[in-house]
């Protein structure tokens, strides 16, 4: 019973903090995606006290005093935190749309779904323009938000006779997975929003990325992420706002607490599988001299680097 109670307690107290980060952003927090939270957390809870007892076990076959045995502990736990924070840094509390584009803009909208490459279900908003049109602009989000905190923008769009995809990338809003890539393997759902869109019989789509959404675009235009063929020609224009313009000192950032056991930082064992990636503005590269340095497009100084 003390058990139970405790367990009853204990996910409270994880309803109320997921509760607090969703109102942060606006959204709403599902029930499941605090289940979730403790799963995770109690698999972390799990993986220390096997790495607790490893270096206390090591610490007792040496013959250590008790003195020796209590900075074992401690040297474990200092070791064992930084993959705590990158944990939950690359596995974040999914937060759901609080919002839709008929309560929030008064726009009549159809909620949508289609999968990434790699299976994962994606959801998305479509709101058709006033007039028939083959023009679409594909919104993507930044890293921790959703798509219902980007639906200022939809008005404005609408009025200028374009249709309009919102959707939530992998591990976001209402979509699948909870696990987040700083835009690397993000750049698939790019694809496979375009491909949805190219299946609805547009052919002349232009990509709005912010942030994080700026560097899966970039990244899309990456050959290893050009599963679909038709993704060249049918992308008409790119907007990147907010965007950084090198992966890997992004993750070296996101991951800084933990060892690098490279000269080139975490970012290198987090791109272990891949060669080294350069978000770049696709539109500038394209038409970039030879032997010309690789340039950013930052519409505006300042913003966020997520």
């Amino acid at each position: 019973m003390p058990a139970l109670l405790a367990l009853g307690v204990l996910a409270w107290l994880f309803y109320a903090l997921v509760r607090v980060q969703a109102r942060s952003i606006g959204g709403h927090a599902p029930l499941g995606e605090v289940g979730w939270k403790m799963l995770h957390v109690a698999s972390i809870f799990v993986l220390y006290s096997l790495w607790s007892r490893a270096w206390t076990f090591v610490a007792a076959g040496l013959g250590a005093s008790l003195r020796w045995m209590s900075l074992a502990r401690g040297a474990a736990i200092v070791c064992f935190a930084p993959f705590v924070f990158s944990s939950f840094n690359v596995h974040r509390t999914k937060i759901g749309n609080g919002t839709d584009p008929l309560r929030d803009q008064d726009l009549a909208f159809q909620t949508v779904w289609f999968r990434s490459q790699d299976g994962l279900p994606l959801h998305g908003w479509w709101i058709p323009a006033a007039a028939p049109t083959s023009r679409s602009v594909v919104v993507c989000h930044g890293i921790g938000t959703n798509s219902g905190n980007f639906l200022s923008g939809a008005p404005f769009l609408h009025r200028a006779g374009f249709n309009v995809l919102f959707f939530d990338f992998r591990g976001h809003g209402d979509s699948g997975g909870h696990t987040t890539s700083f835009g690397f393997y993000e750049a698939n759902d790019v694809h496979a929003a375009c491909k949805y869109l190219q299946q609805q019989g547009q052919s002349k789509i232009a990509l709005y990325g912010f942030s994080m959404g700026g560097a899966a675009v970039s990244l899309a235009f990456d050959k290893r992420f050009s599963w679909d063929t038709a993704f060249d020609s049918n992308v008409r224009a790119v907007v990147l706002d907010s965007t950084f313009a090198a992966f890997e000192p992004v993750v070296d950032n996101q991951l800084s607490l933990l060892p690098a056991w490279s000269d080139e930082g975490p970012g290198c064992v987090f791109l272990a599988r891949n060669r080294r990636v350069t978000a770049r503005h696709p539109a500038r590269e394209r038409h970039r001299p030879r032997g010309a340095a690789p340039s950013a497009h930052h519409p505006r100084e300042g913003g966020s680097t997520h």
